[in-house]
């Protein structure tokens, strides 16, 4: 039986994007007198986890995982009008608690394979907003508190049909208490092509539900979002070279209905306002090449690369009057450059420790990246801008030691070089990027009973 406890505990304290604490910013709308002070902005995130393994026997065994997490934002701010002299304070307090069970049977004999479980998920949103009249000496308060949950049903199945050739099958029916319930699929077919070398042929059905938060969060939930749909399919190559060598390439095509993505809230004229909303389609074709390389003295490689090209349609507004409240809406197909279009991994492990532990150091390159944001500066006509977010590497550090034969003590650090970076865009043209966290620590303890 195997016991695995890990619990994690994260905090910061900041303004809100691309604004210091303290600091005075425009609100972006016609009236330039008027400004924010976002004074404060703190966030964290604290979870546990807990999974217990029994071994059935030699070829089955039953886990069971359980989680509580919860993520606690709060935010305080002034807003100031200066023409009609009045000063407002906002703060909000908002909690997301989760809680869930993953159950996982599975059976491994003679070339077969057998997977299944019962996962229930549930999420609470506590969110508490003060609004005070400095002026008038009057406040009000909203409180509520949405809740949903999912529960699912998975199996998966595999098995040689013969020799050189093997199939696997997966199938997933998800029943969230907010939407129908749907499934999700995977075929995957493994078949021999020559000697140490493969053709894997997959392809999937994927159905997601837009989580409590997308939907309800304070200021940017949107209740009118559907669940997403997508297909997905891949051919990959690979080849053992010999005894210590590998190399994979690999071509994909993926199109998702409904995909939620955040954009500008299109009734909010400032752009600052971000909201999840449904585009009408997604669809990505790639490709990548990966190498792995093990040397006698135990040094290991890896070498990753892909490049894609993704597309999507919007919804956008084209035109949009004031003073008539009148707005035109079309759709239009864009590159969608919010992801990477070139994704490069490198790994490198050495043995330490006498042998007993490792050292793992892993780099990751993104690509430039570029959104897009409405403009109103020629108001009724709506013309879009662009923003970048500039290329960046960044690297994380494993270190681990077996300290006995039942418990092994893992240190990792993210962001070794606490690199400055983004690679989520802000809320509108002019406010900075979501900053990436800087460099953290982590130390894990596994132990088996």
């Amino acid at each position: 039986m195997t016991l695995y406890i890990s619990t994690y505990y994260a905090s910061t304290e900041n303004g809100v994007p691309g604004v210091k604490p303290g600091s005075l910013k425009s609100t972006g709308y016609s009236d330039e007198n008027s400004s924010s002070l976002y004074d404060r902005q703190s966030d964290t995130l604290a979870l546990c986890n807990m999974d217990l393994t029994y071994k059935i026997s030699g070829k089955s065994k039953f886990s069971i995982k359980r989680f509580r997490d919860v993520t606690h934002n709060y935010f305080r701010s002034y807003y100031d009008d200066f023409i009609t002299k009045s000063a407002t304070a906002f703060s909000g307090d908002y909690k997301t608690f989760s809680n869930g069970i993953f159950t996982h049977y599975s059976l491994y004999s003679g070339g077969k394979f057998l997977d299944a479980g019962v996962n229930r998920i549930e999420n609470r949103l506590s969110a508490v907003n003060d609004t005070y009249d400095i002026a008038k000496s009057k406040g009000s308060r909203i409180f509520y508190s949405p809740s949903s949950s999912i529960n699912s049903l998975w199996a998966a199945v595999g098995s040689d049909l013969s020799k050189g050739l093997s199939v696997n099958v997966n199938f997933n029916r998800d029943y969230p208490d907010s939407f129908g319930a749907a499934s999700s699929y995977g075929l995957g077919l493994k078949k021999a092509a020559g000697k140490n070398s493969w053709f894997t042929l997959f392809q999937g059905k994927g159905y997601r539900a837009p989580t409590l938060n997308e939907q309800y969060y304070p200021g940017s939930g949107n209740a009118n979002l559907l669940p997403e749909s997508s297909v997905y399919r891949n051919l990959e190559y690979s080849k053992k070279m010999n005894n210590k060598t590998r190399i994979f390439t690999n071509v994909f095509t993926k199109k998702t209905d409904r995909l939620i993505e955040w954009f500008p809230d299109p009734k909010d004229p400032s752009g600052f306002i971000w909201i999840p909303q449904n585009i009408n389609s997604f669809k990505g074709t790639g490709a990548s090449f990966g190498i792995e390389n093990l040397f006698s003295s135990g040094v290991e490689t890896s070498l990753y690369f892909q490049a894609a090209r993704y597309r999507q349609i919007n919804i956008e507004e084209t035109y949009n009057d004031f003073m008539t409240a009148v707005k035109k809406t079309e759709p239009v197909e864009r590159e969608a450059r919010q992801m990477p279009a070139r994704k490069t991994v490198l790994a490198f492990s050495v043995p330490a420790f006498g042998r007993r532990g490792k050292i793992r150091l892993n780099a990751v390159r993104m690509s430039r990246m570029v959104f897009y944001y409405p403009d109103y500066s020629a108001s009724p006509s709506v013309k879009m801008k662009e923003k970048t977010i500039e290329a960046n590497t960044i690297c994380d550090l494993q270190m681990s030691k077996k300290l006995d034969e039942t418990s092994n003590l893992i240190l990792t650090v993210n962001n070794v070089f606490d690199e400055k970076y983004a690679r989520v865009f802000g809320g509108s043209y002019d406010d900075g990027n979501f900053p990436a966290a800087g460099r953290s620590c982590s130390m894990t303890l596994i132990s088996k009973f």
